[in-house]
């Protein structure tokens, strides 16, 4: 046999190991590429505390931030007997002012122009309303003791 041709075990090893990163390299690669291509949608939504039922005040507002930075007011009201909560966006979408909760006239109000949005926060008066404008809402949910805003992608 012709020792040129000869592969020593310490050689095969080497080619063997070689090839087994290079492998496992590219294999990442290509999994880390279809990952950012194709994100998966498990995590579209997520559930956010907001606050306990017992902190909640009836006619008053808590104002909550999501991750995105987007702030919302979150208000109760009793309807049929049963206590509801809902959350609308504090910012008006005519020009982006700041939105408060006047629980005196049940109402959210703009000062910027004088927008008015009912509490389902459909505007009703002010630039917004001649615009057909509504406060952007924030979907809940209610467990046991607590409030939740559920964020994300559906």
């Amino acid at each position: 046999m012709d020792k040129k041709n000869e592969v020593s075990r310490k050689g095969f090893l080497r080619t063997v190991l070689a090839i087994a990163g290079l492998t496992i390299s590219y294999g990442t690669l290509g999994a880390v590429v279809l990952r950012f291509l194709w994100p998966s949608r498990k995590d579209a939504k997520q559930k956010i505390f907001i606050a306990l039922i017992k902190n909640i005040p009836e006619d008053q507002t808590i104002t909550f931030s999501t991750p995105s930075g987007e702030s919302y007011l979150l208000s109760s009201r009793v309807v049929d007997g049963q206590k509801e909560f809902f959350a609308f966006s504090n910012r008006c979408p005519h020009l982006g002012c700041k939105v408060k909760w006047e629980s005196e006239k049940s109402r959210f109000f703009c000062p910027c122009h004088g927008g008015v949005f009912n509490q389902n926060g459909i505007a009703i008066a002010g630039p917004p309303s001649k615009a057909k404008q509504v406060l952007k809402s924030c979907e809940l949910l209610v467990l046991d003791t607590a409030v939740y805003a559920i964020i994300g992608k559906s």
